[in-house]
């Protein structure tokens, strides 16, 4: 009875882990499979400035496998770009490089880069290290301070009456010490406007619309249409 007994309570142990271990497997079997949503395709440069006759390649992170590439130029007199990316400049000025991603699914996205040609005497920068070796070149007459982003830029305190600054960066924090021989900014908006007002050191404001826009000057309202 004892030997038996212990033989049923034994298989009935077993019995028992059996059921546990298959417990388990079927619990990590319909554990939930969790997806993270991959990055969107970009590229690794939204803003560049070359000389002429001077190539930069402008690639593209997060791919997805299979997508299909197509690279423009809104100006091939100014910039030219091939099918690898790889940016060409041909004469001063500026142009928009897009690149059309075409995904297996189908989904499309149209990636840009603003790209400025740069002339021996004007000059387009896109942060600190550009705008200081554009300061110290004496061929320079002309430093156009151009950016969509947040970037502080600041300007040492020096005599630049050679040269003309040109200010297209209305998010960016500018920190000017020197003089030159004409400041000018450029504005699409009241807001931008208004900084330009304040900003002791500018001589000549721009405004830049396409679209119709009310702006106020001291009491004075002007409509561009």
């Amino acid at each position: 009875m004892t030997k038996g007994g212990t033989t049923v309570k034994r298989e009935n142990i077993l019995c028992k882990l059996n059921v546990l271990v298959l417990a388990l497997i079927v619990s990590v079997a319909i554990i939930p499979q969790v997806s993270y949503a991959k990055e969107k395709p970009a590229l690794t440069k939204t803003e560049v400035a070359i000389g002429k006759k001077k190539s930069i390649d402008i690639n593209i992170k997060n791919k997805v496998k299979g997508s299909k590439y197509q690279w423009t130029s809104s100006n091939e007199e100014i910039a030219t770009v091939n099918e690898k990316g790889v940016i060409t400049g041909k004469k001063g000025g500026d142009a928009v490089i897009i690149c059309t991603v075409t995904t297996p699914a189908g989904k499309v996205y149209k990636l840009s880069c603003d790209v400025s040609i740069n002339t021996k005497s004007k000059v387009t920068v896109f942060n600190q290290k550009d705008l200081e070796k554009a300061l110290a070149d004496k061929d320079v007459q002309q430093i156009i301070i151009k950016t969509k982003t947040g970037r502080k830029f600041v300007i040492p305190e020096n005599d630049y009456t050679d040269k003309r600054l040109y200010i297209k960066a209305p998010n960016a924090e500018i920190e000017n010490n020197g003089s030159f021989k004409s400041v000018h900014a450029y504005v699409s908006n009241q807001a931008e406007l208004e900084k330009a007002l304040a900003y002791d050191k500018v001589t000549i404001i721009t405004i830049e619309t396409k679209n119709k826009v009310k702006f106020t000057i001291e009491g004075i309202i002007l409509i561009f249409v």
